[in-house]
């Protein structure tokens, strides 16, 4: 993937974290928040992988393809 989609996905998983973090302090049903916990925690999976991709992607850049 080229450096610029993978900046993009990081960063809508970071917007997705954090409308989840908001929603969460909201939430007083407990099957509710549990769902709302679950799904956090998958997020921040990907949020992970995709740090770990982008960082990588940064590292193994080649300046003269994109001349």
């Amino acid at each position: 993937m080229t450096h610029l989609i993978l900046w993009l996905r990081f960063r809508s998983l970071q917007f997705h974290l954090d409308g989840l973090d908001s929603t969460l302090d909201l939430i007083h049903h407990p099957g509710l928040k549990n769902r709302y916990t679950e799904r956090r925690m998958e997020i921040k999976r990907q949020l992970h992988r995709a740090e770990g991709a982008y960082k990588a992607s940064l590292r193994n850049r080649d300046i003269w393809r994109a001349v």
